[in-house]
């Protein structure tokens, strides 16, 4: 078998101070699960798969991207450690609450998300 990828990079000192109260070792268990082809980023499809999984009924691909344009700073449309670090912490402040599954996102991620 071939041998496992690399763990992802590991988020600048500011990224990892902005996930507040997250517990990194949550985020960096998370974004494993997420990622369930092991290519170090989450694409649209692990994005919808995992919402799904969580009770997200109904998000598509566009509500996906629409969370992933959220904190794609390279515009390769997928998120990788750092960027997903962004979005636990833009989940985590509501920043993110009048999205189409961000609540089963942080459902998912174990993320305390605020309610609009």
């Amino acid at each position: 078998p071939p041998p496992p990828p690399p763990p992802p990079t590991v988020p600048t000192t500011a990224a990892a101070k902005s996930l507040n109260d997250v517990d990194f070792a949550k985020a960096l268990a998370a974004f494993r699960k997420f990622d369930a082809d092991g290519s170090s980023t989450v694409d649209t499809a692990e994005l919808v798969a995992i919402l799904a999984e969580y009770g997200a009924a109904g998000v598509t691909a566009d509500d996906a991207n629409a969370l992933i344009a959220v904190v794609d700073c390279n515009a390769n449309g997928e998120i990788d450690f750092s960027e997903f670090i962004k979005l636990l912490a833009k989940l985590q402040s509501g920043a993110l609450s009048h999205l189409k599954g961000a609540a089963e996102l942080g459902y998912a991620t174990d993320v305390a998300v605020p309610t609009a």
